[in-house]
């Protein structure tokens, strides 16, 4: 299957699985865009993105709608966890797992 000149957004792309999936995406010519806080080492596209805030979602949508006139491929990679026994976990820490891990995932669809 020829790739090239697609366009593929990847949350959390700057390390872990995202970073290795976005990897072989480059390999094969493919436009990746990275959406995490943290930039990628990768020579890809990188969008300050905290997933956790409704208003760096709508920014980076904003901004790849404007760059691109189609996106592919979404795969959602970025996550988080705090690691605690569940009576020390902090509501915060909660709202903040869930922002990240699963609503930012269904708001970014929704803000397109």
């Amino acid at each position: 299957m020829n790739l090239k000149g697609k366009v593929v957004v990847i949350t959390g792309a700057s390390s872990g699985l995202g970073y290795e999936i976005a990897q072989q995406f480059v390999k094969k010519g493919v436009k990746v865009v990275n959406l995490s806080r943290t930039p990628s080492k990768l020579k890809i596209t990188n969008i300050h993105t905290d997933l956790s805030k409704n208003e760096d979602i709508k920014n980076a949508v904003a901004i790849i709608n404007k760059e691109y006139t189609d996106v592919d491929v979404l795969v959602s990679c970025a996550g988080v966890l705090h690691w605690s026994d569940i009576e020390e976990l902090q509501a915060e820490e909660i709202d903040k797992d869930f922002a990240v891990n699963i609503t930012g995932a269904i708001k970014q669809k929704n803000a397109a």
